[in-house]
């Protein structure tokens, strides 16, 4: 299996059309403004177009409402027998309902049952007669951040993530019908979302199409990039478990199948307390089975555990002969489930852990609150939350009832707002259990797909929440051995679709790997794999494979072709793991200097054509300072695009972050260059010594200097040991700290702190002592490969041609790489 995240991509939208003229939509509301920006424009380009406003869905205290009020039951008679209208657009998830004041609350959860009622009644009766039509139309919008609830902004509302999840599993389900998931940022106003829904709905050129808006011309879509090929691939993934003996670990679903294997896999780790809830009233297995070894019990094989059945069915027909096999299914169902309890309890309890079984439903709320409550005072406060309770049925839509449908939506969504509570500062782990069924659709798993989702945007929004918390949302396929896939019906279906099966012992890796890594991003996994069916994944864009191997350097955490000759990449900041950065102060603020830039550029270089022999880095120019706000994570975005004639152009960019973690609808563009792939000619192998009359240059009081023009450096900046000068040349021995996280960020080129040495170097010679920090380079010659950085080195700089050079190398002299024409700004200037 290979480990995938979704990463929000820039992408281009046809010139506006809004081409339904004589077309039939219905208009789902709740009674916000967005339904009477569409009704005006349907009308305006001839469409027949119909408002209703859904009483179940409509938010309180309301005032107004647009087109005819309808409950749900009158909504589902309406379209199983009027006429089909072509669309169904579904406004409901327009209405922001998150609160940005507070964190993941159980209020918020309230709505939840809503929404997916409705949509039962909406798609149900609509399904089988978009059959039998062959065609059809659903579209559905959002507000979240316009990225698809990927920027883990306070002001998401994780719901949204259910209606993506949902659309794409309609859309495999029934092809035969156009799909839409339009996604939109706060600030978005509303007449330029209703004009670009109704340009995507008149675009017949696609089947299944999502899209984000962050403003007027900024569109964006989502691209699920390979990263890593293993799970030991994941950075970080030999650390530990953030937890430790005196831990209280909560686990949704934890005493059976997926979750059960997970936590046994954790309770060998640290053997800590571990509540496993699930809805199962446990037997007495001993007496049910007339077994009263516990060892036999524990190591019955499945051979003898089918002849007990045999004996028991036959036992209790001849005490009753109306007895039939479905009714002792059911009663055999309840023995199985309460053994596979047991077994799990004692496993955890054999490694030295402490486990309970407690039988809660999650979906009631007010007995989840309860059993909240009681273990924040009995126990003090959880430190591990794992969410992978999970009801599925697969069936086709028309197949499904109302209760198994708004069933298996509450598990996952009601479920999770419940055990809300349990989350505080204290929290270290939440592991929340999706399905690929929301990542890429499934057919006979809509309400499942919706539900899964939600996990994926829940995660984003958690992590905001609970920064101290290592906040995982994994998409698992289907497990080969063990969870809801290996039931006969799941089973059959995903092997029609020729669906790959993973192990357990890999998944457990996996899921090892990822709760282990201290790395605040990616909260959101999905795992895949080469080769995955064509129809499997038709309803999201996928980036090659070969992505996977890329992205192993410090300054990489992702790197996918976005097109023939382009490259995307993706680095994210962020303060507990580049705590460092903040020893590069500027005016009091924490700047990334041009090292750090420097060192981008040249690992994208790797990242994108693979480990080269040297290349040269022309016209370096930093276009904007970036400043990092504490404890705020900051996305940088690298795109690399190959010219006719084999250059790399490259530009790096950045959205702003608010405090609530809203990313501002606006591109800044930091730095820009051009790269030569040819190796730098001629080689320059190692420095030249200075001759043996060069004269000391006095180093003491250098924090100082630097302060007084502003500039404040800290440890990881530090320490100019000796200068030495030589005519023009300043020759600098120089000592910063190790890679800041090699083991979990990646390899370097080149230390960070060690080339900002070199370039503080400048501050000895005449030229540049008005003032200044470097911000463009004529030429950047790189010798240095992934792995060669080092924090000791030697520096040389010198000012002979009238321009600044800086050459780095290692403590024996070998060059690292060479600067020519460095330019100075001034600090009122920079």
């Amino acid at each position: 299996m290979l480990g995938m995240i979704p990463v929000a991509t820039p992408c281009t939208l046809r010139p506006g059309r809004h081409d339904l003229a004589g077309r039939t939509v219905l208009v789902v509301s709740d009674g916000n403004g967005l339904a009477g920006e569409v009704r005006s424009r349907l009308a305006a380009c001839g469409a027949e177009a119909e408002v209703l406003t859904v009483r179940d869905l409509v938010r309180p205290h309301a005032r107004h409402y647009t087109g005819t009020a309808v409950d749900v039951g009158g909504l589902a008679r309406r379209l199983a027998t009027g006429d089909v209208p072509d669309w169904v657009f579904y406004l409901d998830g327009y209405t922001a309902r998150a609160h940005p004041d507070r964190p993941f609350h159980p209020a918020d959860g309230l709505y939840a049952p809503g929404p997916m009622r409705a949509l039962f009644h909406i798609l149900s009766p609509l399904g089988r007669r978009w059959v039998d039509r062959g065609a059809g139309g659903f579209a559905v919008v959002s507000v979240s951040d316009g990225r698809f609830g990927l920027t883990g902004a306070r002001t998401v509302d994780p719901l949204v993530g259910t209606l993506h999840g949902l659309t794409r599993a309609l859309h495999s389900e029934i092809p035969l019908i156009r799909t839409v998931v339009l996604d939109t940022a706060p600030s978005v106003p509303a007449a330029v979302v209703a004009d670009r829904l109704l340009d995507l709905a008149s675009d017949d050129t696609y089947g299944h199409r999502e899209v984000g808006l962050t403003g007027p011309a900024h569109a964006w879509t989502t691209t699920l990039v390979p990263v890593y090929e293993q799970p030991g691939d994941v950075p970080g993934a030999d650390g530990e478990l953030p937890l430790d003996r005196g831990s209280t670990v909560v686990a949704t679903g934890g005493a059976r199948g997926v979750t059960a294997e997970v936590v046994r896999m954790m309770a060998a780790q640290v053997p800590c307390r571990y509540l496993l809830l699930g809805t199962t009233e446990p037997v007495n297995v001993r007496a049910a089975l007339g077994v009263s070894d516990r060892d036999e019990l524990l190591t019955m094989s499945a051979a003898e555990l089918d002849e007990h059945k045999r004996r028991q069915f036959a036992a209790m027909r001849r005490a009753d002969s109306s007895l039939l096999p479905p009714a002792f299914e059911r009663h055999w169902s309840t023995i199985t489930t309460s053994l596979e309890i047991l077994r799990t309890l004692a496993r955890i309890r054999d490694l030295g852990a402490r486990a309970d079984y407690l039988r809660v439903d999650v979906t009631d709320a007010y007995r989840t609150r309860r059993f909240c409550d009681q273990v924040v005072r009995d126990l003090g406060p959880v430190h591990g939350l794992l969410h992978g309770a999970g009801v599925e049925t697969s069936s086709a839509l028309c197949g499904k009832t109302p209760e198994t449908w708004e069933r298996t939506a509450a598990v996952k969504t009601s479920g999770l707002y419940n055990l809300a509570p349990l989350l505080s500062d204290d929290t270290r782990l939440i592991m929340l259990f999706g399905s690929a069924a929301g990542t890429y659709g499934s057919p006979g798993q809509i309400d499942y797909a919706g539900a899964s989702e939600f996990l994926t945007t829940a995660a984003h929004r958690l992590a905001a929440d609970f920064p101290r918390a290592r906040v995982r949302s994994v998409a698992w396929p289907a497990w080969a051995e063990v969870g809801m896939a290996v039931r006969p019906s799941s089973r059959l279906a995903l092997e029609q679709r020729d669906v790959e099966f993973m192990k357990v012992a890999e998944g457990v890796a996996w899921a090892d790997a990822v709760m282990r890594s201290p790395l605040g991003t990616p909260a959101h996994l999905t795992l895949g794999y080469r080769g995955m069916p064509a129809d499997a994944i038709a309803n999201r864009t996928v980036a090659p494979w070969t992505s996977a191997p890329r992205g192993r350097c410090r300054l990489v955490d992702s790197c996918h072709e976005a097109g023939t000759g382009t490259w995307e990449l993706r680095w994210t900041y962020q303060p507990d793991l580049d705590a460092a950065l903040a020893d590069h102060r500027v005016g009091g603020h924490v700047r990334v200097p041009i090292a750090h830039f420097m060192e981008m550029v040249c690992e994208s270089v790797h990242a994108c054509l693979g480990e080269v022999k040297g290349f040269t880095v022309r016209n370096l120019r930093l276009l904007r300072a970036l400043t990092l706000a504490p404890g705020r994570r900051r996305e940088l975005r690298t795109v690399v695009e190959r010219g006719p004639a084999g250059t790399l152009t490259v530009r790096v960019m950045s959205s702003p972050v608010l405090p609530d973690h809203t990313w501002l609808p606006v591109s800044l563009e930091h730095l820009t260059a051009t790269v030569d792939v040819e190796p730098p000619e001629p080689a320059a192998p190692r420095v030249e010594s200075l001759p043996a009359d060069a004269s000391d240059v006095p180093v003491e009081g250098l924090p100082e200097r630097f302060a007084a023009n502003g500039i404040a450096y800290g440890p990881a900046f530090r320490d100019i040991v000796s200068v030495r000068r030589s005519g023009s040349v300043h020759h600098a021995v120089l000592r910063s700290v190790p890679d800041w996280n090699e083991d979990v960020r990646g390899r370097s080129l080149i230390n960070v702190g060690l080339l900002d040495l070199a370039l503080q170097t400048l501050c000895f010679h005449p030229r540049s002592r008005r003032g200044g920090l470097p911000t463009s380079v004529a030429e950047l010659r790189v010798y240095a490969g992934p792995g060669d950085a080092t924090a000791e080195g030697l520096a040389v700089v010198d000012a002979e041609d009238e321009q600044l050079d800086v050459t780095l190398a290692d403590p024996e002299g070998r060059i690292l790489l060479e600067l020519r024409g460095l330019q100075l700004t001034r600090l009122d200037e920079a």
